[in-house]
């Protein structure tokens, strides 16, 4: 089983985005998607777009096998 979860309230328009973002990868690469990877990939991604706002993007924590 694997959760994705967050340490604290975030901006709406920013978690929205996030999930469905990992929907629609997960989607696309199907039984062969790592969900930590693409987990990984769209924080960096959220990171860069706003850099300096980590409240936005830094919450997110993945666990699972």
């Amino acid at each position: 089983m694997s959760v994705v979860a967050i340490l604290w309230q975030v901006v709406d328009r920013v978690a929205t985005t996030f999930a469905a973002e990992v929907c629609r990868r997960l989607t696309t690469s199907g039984a062969t998607a790592d969900i930590a990877q693409v987990v990984h990939e769209i924080t960096a991604e959220q990171r860069t777009a706003y850099r300096g706002t980590p409240s936005l993007w830094a919450a997110r924590i993945y666990s699972g096998v």
